[in-house]
């Protein structure tokens, strides 16, 4: 005997409810969306300046330190010298003897570029006006300066630490480089016989890894 097949009957679909979001709930999530991306963006937007701008110093100071090399290279002493001695081995694109640029971090305002300190566009956008200090010793407290502005452009803002804002380098006697919140204590060129480190004066964008 053949055993009947019983079909139960089938049951009902359970039916699943959605509930939308309300007018009020979804501007809400807008206007807080809003607030952090007016935090953000900003922040996220001077990071990436601040990275930019830290990579052409540190190419610039390449650039130095190259000249420098080349410099000596061929002979040259640069005891008694302001660092011009060192422009001719540095590919720029004009030099300008008028206009202004960003000072570094707690110095208001700008700095002249001018005809004993003149300032050289470079390349890659940025303007590097040196000091019309010479070094004035062999020792390795004895150094030449540079003022790197990585935009080239005078921001305009006073006390500001901002991407655009200028670096200052010292180049020592036996080549090595430092910040100006680096230098090595009672550094001494032409215009100055004790220069101490001044941290504050170096960007906060700015590290050498």
């Amino acid at each position: 005997m053949m055993n009947a097949l019983i079909e139960s009957p089938s049951l009902p679909k359970s039916r699943k409810r959605f509930q939308a979001f309300t007018l009020a709930e979804l501007l809400i999530c807008l206007s807080l969306v809003g607030v952090i991306a007016a935090y953000a963006i900003p922040k996220l937007f001077n990071a990436q300046q601040g990275e930019a701008s830290n990579a052409i110093v540190k190419e610039v100071a390449g650039m130095i330190s190259d000249a420098y090399i080349k410099y000596k290279a061929n002979g040259g002493d640069i005891n008694g010298q302001t660092p011009a001695v060192l422009m001719p081995y540095i590919n720029y694109v004009k030099m300008e003897t008028t206009g202004t640029i960003d000072y570094w971090p707690t110095v208001p305002g700008s700095i002249a570029c001018g005809a004993g300190a003149p300032c050289y566009t470079l390349h890659n956008g940025a303007k590097l006006r040196i000091w019309g200090c010479g070094m004035t010793g062999t020792n390795t407290t004895n150094a030449v300066g540079f003022i790197i502005d990585p935009d080239g452009i005078d921001s305009g803002i006073s006390l500001v630490d901002g991407p655009s804002k200028s670096i200052a380098l010292m180049l020592y006697y036996n080549g090595r480089l430092a910040t100006i919140g680096t230098v090595t204590p009672n550094t001494a060129n032409g215009c100055n016989a004790n220069i101490m480190p001044f941290p504050s004066a170096d960007p906060s964008w700015f590290h050498w890894g």
